[in-house]
This record gives structure tokens, C-alpha cells and sequence, in this order.
């Protein structure tokens, strides 16, 4: 008797505007240890598809000496010796190590839709770009990463003056359309930073960022005023107006008058947003307040997010923004370099999108008047605590070589309706399904092998996806192995050990036939069709237990002629 399994699985949905998991691109270096945890770490917690992450391999800085041949202590290293660099030294460094192999990726994927890129410790903030007579001047990476694919070449190469060019994005107050991210007048990808001053502070911050999903605080907005005659209060005209607006919401707010002590906020228990304007302030401030997750903490001033502020030990530059996120702050926002006030807009248009249910970094896109400049956000790019999901629901039905998985799902959003029903399979899409419909999960798909996700999206302007996914599977702890055991006529033939039970492989490798996979067992191949090149093989054994998430990696050299 053909053995029938029917299991239902109504999990908490994620949500996401601009785009969720499936429209992630995460990129890591290779020569940095963190940027390889912090990016494993970050697709593990929120289960991006394995093989959406960019390898680059950047250089770090040198080690600076003093005299008498020890380290500038200045110039501090993180625990595991990397040196990291203030800029990318050329424009042509940056488009080489950095641009070119992220737009390669994008353009051999083209079906990944990526929306989002989350850059990683060991990428430097900023990039020399040139502008129209040539010569080079200093943007954040991320706003330059973010218009590699602009038509224009004064946009997606700088302003020839100090001041930046209009952003088409600015003022939008639609998201990016994921089933198209790259048509448009836009053509701008959001770009935001996984990293803070430590390895363990950037992991907090995107654990808190995956537990704010969805679930709007309870939490004030705080307005701080900047002293009089300071251009950074540009913002406090605007104060009483964007007050009303966060009422409108049903949200609390207060404005906090200026501290001229530098501790500009103190003995709040609930802060859902913080935004000021203020340079030299007393680096014992973030700590005296609490800190909901979700929270962001914006400050317009120069200089908050230089290279110092990921370091460990340094003093972060002026006013790091980054002791807000060791104090408990979800995101932060400042400047990689000298900005000026008209790169902000004068009404916190970016604080009154994501307050509206927009993701975080397409709110800092949506709020920069000027393109590209210096702006940089750290966190996980997909922070969206307003957002109003759509409601999923899963159920696998059928038995081996004939699994079927029936989805259901209904806007939440007042006067939204369901756009789109995705069902993707190991990280990739496998179709467009129907609500109450039985999608056909093929006669390979074997649910002790193989994930699956249903992403529903409502044809809001906020594009708010929810999902449903089959649970993950059961862990184990177990000494794990990999290694080459062969390679012939560009075929890589693998063997793993593991001591516990078979292993369950998701291997991915850019230069295959197939570019990702999903499979049970000691030993299997993977089709190379240039064998003239070295290749490099990521495994991700999904059903082994540890700390920190399970990959190896193999590399395949080139066969010699």
C-alpha cells in the first residue's frame, strides 16, 4: 500500500517589501574571516537561498608601524588580524574587485530577481569614483554598488562638483517590483552594510532585525533637537509636521530639546526610533537608553560610519554610529565621509517610510535627494517592523514521485489583493502557483531531501511579501569532511565524511552546469563545462548541528593539459 503523508505547516510568515530572501544577494570576502561568518550567519537566520552569495576576495589594509617596528596602535586590528582599509585605492579597483563580479552574478541569474544587496565586513565603506572630466572623488560603495546598473554616466559615476545628482529614487513611495527590479526608471538597487564594531554585535543586530519582522512596537519616536544655529537642525522646523504623521499611525512620539551635556537622550525604556542631529556627543549616550528591536537611530552629522566604526578598539571616528547598535539599536545611519545637509531631505522622509511599512534600506533609498553620496546604512537590509504580511499557508500532500503542495494565502493590507503566489524548491524557483491550487512539486523532490517556500506578495505600492516554508531539517551533531575525489572530462567527483547520519548536501558552484543542487548522500558529481579553469565548491550540509552553520568548501583545479 502506497504510504500517503499530508502535513500542514502555518509558520510565521516573513515580510518584506522590495523583496524578501529569495531577492537577497549577499556578498562576502573571502580574505576575511568575519565577512565569511557574518555572511554565513546571515543567510542561515534568514534562509536566502544558498547560493545567492558573491565571492570577492578584497585585500585588507596594511598593518601601519610605528616606530620601532610595532603597530600603530591607532590603526587597531579585529581579533583575527584582518587590516581593514579605509577605501577602495581606485575606481578601477573597486569596479574590478567588487562591481564587475557582483553584476556578473546578477546578470547569469536573472530569474534570482535581486533587489537587495548586503555587503559584509571586510568590503571597504568607500570608493573613488570618477566623475566627468576624469578625475576621482570619494562616494560610500554602497550608494555606488547600488547604481551599477544606472544608464546614465554621470549617476552611475558621480557629479563632476561637490554636489551629488538628483536620485530617481527619491521621493518614491513605491517598492521595487521584484518580478522586475531592474526595469524602470530607477534602475537603483538598495544596498546596505551586515556589520558593526564587532563580530558579535553584527550577529546581534540581525538576530534582532529577523525578530522585529512584522511586529510593529509598542515602542516612541524620539525627535532630538539639534542647538540653535546648528545646520544640523535642519530637521527641527519639520518637527511639529512629522509629528502629526506618526499620530496619524497610532505611534507615540516625543521631541527631546537639546542636551548641550552631549547625552542627548536618557532613561528611555522604549525607543523605536532615534533621530538627531549632533556631532562630539558622549560615547557613554546610546547605553542610557533601551532599546526595542526593530529601532533605528539616524544622525545627521559627518563622519559617523568611517572605516573606524567597524573596528573593534578604534574610537569609530567623530560620532560613531555604531555604539547605538553595541547598545542595542537594530539599524544605524551616517555618513562614510564629510557630507552635506542638502544630501538629506528635510522632512525625515526616510524615517516616514519605514514607519509606513517599508524595509529599511529602500526607506534610506527612497529618503537620499542626492545620488550617489555618502550615506551608509549597517544592519540587515530587510528590518521591517511595520510591514503587514500577507498570511500563508502550506500543505505537502502526495507520496514519493508525486509530492504536491496545496498553498493558500490572503492579503492583510486594507484594500490589498494577492499579486503573486511563488513556490520555490532548495532556493529556486520552481513556478507560480494558485490560491487552493495543488502546485506539482515534480517527481524528484523527496521532502527528506528538499525545501520548499511559498512567497506570496500583494499588489500594494509596498509590494509586502509573506511565506510559508517546510520545517528545516533535524540537525545533528557530527565530525564533517569534504574533499575531491576525482575529475574527469570536467566532472568533480565528491566525498564527504560525516559520522552522523547520511548527509544532505545543498552544494553550490558559480562556474557549473548547474549552479546549485540539492542531494543525499557520501558521494556525487557536479559538470563543469570549462575544466581549463580552477573552480570552487560550496557545501552546505543542512542536517548537521553546530554553532555556527556547517560549509565546506572544495576547490577543483584546472586540469592540466
Amino acid at each position: 500500500m502506497t504510504r500517503i503523508l499530508a502535513v500542514l505547516l502555518l509558520l510565521s510568515s516573513a515580510a518584506f517589501a522590495g523583496g524578501g530572501p529569495e531577492n537577497v544577494l549577499v556578498v562576502q570576502n573571502d580574505l576575511c574571516p568575519d565577512s565569511v561568518d557574518i555572511a554565513r550567519y546571515y543567510v542561515v537566520k534568514r534562509d536566502v537561498p544558498r547560493h545567492h552569495v558573491v565571492h570577492v576576495r578584497i585585500p585588507g589594509g596594511p598593518a601601519k608601524p610605528k616606530k620601532g617596528g610595532k603597530k600603530d596602535p591607532k590603526a587597531p586590528a579585529d581579533d583575527d588580524g584582518w587590516d581593514p582599509r579605509e577605501s577602495f585605492a581606485s575606481f578601477d579597483e573597486y569596479c574590478t574587485l567588487l562591481q564587475e563580479p557582483v553584476r556578473a552574478w546578477i546578470l547569469a541569474h536573472p530569474g534570482s530577481h535581486i533587489t537587495t544587496i548586503a555587503l559584509t565586513r571586510g568590503i571597504p565603506v568607500c570608493a573613488p569614483v570618477k566623475n566627468a572630466k576624469g578625475n576621482e572623488i570619494v562616494r560610500a560603495t554602497a550608494h555606488m554598488l547600488g547604481g551599477m546598473f544606472v544608464e546614465k554616466d554621470d549617476l552611475r559615476t558621480g557629479p563632476e562638483g561637490v554636489r551629488g545628482n538628483p536620485s530617481p529614487f527619491y521621493k518614491c513611495d513605491e517598492s521595487i517590483d521584484p518580478a522586475a527590479p531592474l526595469k524602470g526608471e530607477w534602475r537603483i538597487l538598495c544596498v546596505g552594510h551586515l556589520d558593526a564594531f564587532t563580530l558579535a554585535d553584527a550577529k546581534r543586530a540581525i538576530d534582532l532585525a529577523v525578530q522585529s519582522d512584522s511586529k510593529r512596537p509598542d515602542g516612541t519616536v524620539y525627535l532630538g533637537q539639534s542647538a540653535e544655529k546648528d545646520p544640523r537642525g535642519m530637521y527641527n522646523p519639520s518637527f511639529p509636521q512629522l509629528a502629526d504623521f506618526i499620530k496619524g499611525l497610532g505611534m507615540k512620539t516625543e521631541t527631546v530639546a537639546h542636551n548641550p551635556n552631549n547625552v542627548l537622550l536618557e532613561g528611555k525604556k522604549d525607543v523605536a526610533t532615534y533621530a538627531f542631529g549632533q556631532a562630539g556627543w558622549d560615547e557613554t549616550f546610546p547605553a542610557k537608553n533601551a532599546y526595542q528591536p526593530g529601532a533605528l537611530v539616524d544622525n545627521i552629522t559627518s563622519v559617523a560610519m568611517t572605516w573606524r566604526s567597524f573596528v573593534d578598539g578604534s574610537k569609530g571616528g567623530q560620532t560613531p554610529m555604531t555604539w547605538f547598535t553595541r547598545a542595542g539599536a537594530t539599524v544605524v545611519h551616517g555618513c562614510v565621509r564629510e557630507p552635506t545637509t542638502g544630501a538629506w531631505d528635510p522632512e525625515y522622509l526616510h524615517i516616514q517610510r519605514y514607519l509606513s511599512g517599508y524595509n529599511v534600506i529602500e526607506s534610506f533609498f527612497m529618503g537620499h535627494p542626492w545620488y550617489p553620496w555618502m550615506n551608509l546604512v549597517a544592519g540587515d537590509p530587510l528590518t521591517q517592523p511595520f510591514a503587514q504580511r500577507p498570511e500563508v499557508k502550506g500543505e505537502l500532500t502526495g507520496a514519493k514521485g508525486a509530492w504536491r503542495l496545496k498553498v493558500a494565502a490572503k492579503a492583510t493590507r486594507e484594500g490589498a489583493a494577492l499579486k503573486s503566489l511563488e513556490v520555490f524548491v532548495d532556493g529556486v524557483k520552481a513556478g507560480d502557483a494558485q490560491d487552493g491550487a495543488e502546485f506539482d512539486l515534480g517527481t524528484a523532490f523527496d521532502p527528506a531531501v528538499n525545501s520548499w517556500r511559498v512567497v506570496a506578495t500583494d499588489d500594494s505600492k509596498f509590494r509586502t511579501q509573506g511565506s510559508a516554508a517546510s520545517a528545516p531539517l533535524k540537525g545533528e551533531s557530527g565530525k564533517l569532511s569534504a574533499k575531491l575525489d576525482g575529475y574527469y572530462k570536467g566532472s568533480a567527483a565528491l566525498k564527504l565524511g560525516y559520522d552522523g547520519k547520511e548527509p544532505v548536501v545543498t552544494w553550490c558552484a558559480e562556474d557549473a552546469k548547474d549552479k546549485v543542487g540539492t542531494v543525499k548522500g557520501y558521494r556525487f558529481s557536479i559538470l563543469f563545462e570549462d575544466d581549463t579553469k580552477p573552480h570552487s565548491i560550496d557545501l552546505w550540509v543542512r542536517n548537521a548541528k553546530g554553532e555556527a552553520p556547517v560549509v565546506l568548501r572544495v576547490e577543483v583545479p584546472a586540469k592540466k593539459r
